[in-house]
């Protein structure tokens, strides 16, 4: 007969385990975000208190809170079974989310809340107090006073029902040698915001709306989808599921040429139209994938303006593979073919917006590609209506802007495509133009040397 042994985990090993489960900042306030919109949440206001001894972040919502005990059943690691039926519009699934994401990121959780009907409850987590005791018997519940005495707590934010995660001991808060502590909070927020306004757009957008707050800032919804002229939205197509049905609606995005500059700005640029090509995945309605291929195609520059929306209930998470941050799935097998095909629809058309007769692409500010489908060939060109150009242009004579334009077409003309070619056949991340212009060539004439040091110094 086997003999039982006690296989309990170390408290003080385990959280340190969950500390490094892969949460990055904005994936972590994503999986709090999904709790209070799983609550029914209408309202979500997001603040940092930025005191550089004890800078905290909290998450307010007007969900439906939870009572005392609630709240002490939710604080438990793993609260829920994963393989329990859940409503397809659940967002949680593993019980863990709110632990593990606010683990990753800060060293104590506190949480607060209050449904109707009940009193105002709190309750802590403490990591350091968790290492001391090597113990679970740690978690904190807290009076009203002490929960009114609460840093980064205000609670007449707090509404007549709803839930406030507060963050203390900020381990991703730190500051370094060459960035202070408010820069650092500063670029985390805005990346955060985005992140927000992306994932959850469609809660953004819905008639039963959630509406977010960052310090007080509204924030607007970024449509990965957007519309312009050009834009096409391809016939949705239905896979069926074990438990449910995958929606798949294949988009093609306007040309950059007929958008505006703050539509592009909010797609992150026109690099980011290119990169960001291929498949959006949905998760009841949240953004769990945000662009690329996932195997089924290659990124290229002339699916730029390819996108497929995949939308999938939470009964298809095991099918799916969802992982426990919501932030990596897998296709399934039944799913790849199908989509692989339904893929090749938009990714054709913005194929042809490319290629037809004499057509222009602009690749980014600096460049074009002009190529010419009845002939096949290929031009690269320097973008003479770049906005630095101009303004260098403005300020010659008419006999140096026509110098420099007949530079820039020779440039153009003398481009080393063989070279290129060949060396990004053999290795291609040997190729960085990050540095291209530092330093000056070696070996040159002292006299040319010097000439160029003063106009490039």
């Amino acid at each position: 007969m086997p003999k039982a042994v006690d296989g309990t985990p170390s408290p003080k090993s385990l959280i340190k385990t969950l500390m490094r489960v892969g949460y990055d900042f904005n994936m972590a306030v994503g999986d709090i975000v999904d709790n209070s919109i799983s609550a029914d949440a209408k309202n979500i206001r997001i603040f940092t208190a930025l005191d550089p001894q004890n800078p905290t972040f909290s998450i307010y919502d007007d969900g439906w809170g939870m009572s005392e005990k609630e709240l002490y059943e939710n604080m438990k690691l793993a609260a829920k079974d994963p393989s329990l039926e859940r409503d397809e519009n659940d967002l949680g699934r593993f019980g863990s989310g709110m632990k593990t994401a606010s683990f990753s990121q800060a060293r104590k959780l506190i949480v607060i809340s209050k449904k109707k009907g009940s009193k105002i409850c709190g309750a802590y987590w403490d990591i350091d107090e968790i290492e001391s005791s090597d113990s679970w018997e740690v978690l904190m519940g807290l009076s009203e006073r002490e929960i009114n005495s609460i840093d980064g707590f205000d609670k007449d934010m707090l509404s007549e029902t709803g839930t406030v995660i507060i963050w203390h001991k900020i381990i991703s808060f730190k500051e370094t040698q060459h960035t202070s502590l408010e820069n650092i909070i500063a670029n985390t927020i805005d990346s955060m915001s985005r992140y927000l306004s992306l994932h959850f757009h469609k809660f953004m957008q819905s008639n039963d709306k959630v509406s977010f707050f960052v310090n007080q800032r509204k924030l607007s919804p970024i449509n990965p989808f957007i519309k312009g002229k050009g834009s096409m939205d391809l016939t949705p197509e239905n896979i069926r599921g074990k438990k449910g049905n995958v929606e798949i609606k294949p988009h093609v995005l306007p040309h950059p040429q007929y958008l505006s500059q703050s539509q592009i700005d909010k797609l992150g640029g026109i690099d980011a139209i290119y990169k960001n090509q291929g498949l959006y995945i949905y998760r009841a309605n949240r953004l769990i994938i945000a662009g690329g291929w996932m195997g089924l195609s290659s990124r290229n520059i002339l699916g730029n303006l390819a996108r497929v929306e995949v939308n999938i209930p939470a009964s298809l998470d095991d099918e799916w593979s969802t992982d426990v941050k919501k932030s990596s799935l897998q296709l399934p097998l039944m799913v790849q073919r199908k989509l692989k095909q339904i893929c090749q629809r938009p990714i054709g058309i913005s194929r042809g917006e490319h290629t037809h007769r004499g057509k222009k692409e602009e690749v980014n500010e600096y460049w074009f590609i002009n190529e010419n489908k009845q002939d096949n060939t290929t031009k690269y060109e320097v973008h003479l209506k770049n906005n630095e150009l101009i303004e260098i242009a403005e300020k010659m004579t008419q006999t140096n802007r026509i110098k420099l334009k007949e530079f820039l077409r020779n440039l153009s003309k003398y481009l080393p495509v063989h070279h290129i070619f060949s060396r990004i056949g053999k290795s291609p991340k040997s190729v960085n133009q990050e540095n291209a212009l530092e330093g000056l060539p070696k070996d040159l004439p002292k006299d040319i040397e010097e000439k160029l040091r003063k106009l490039w110094s």
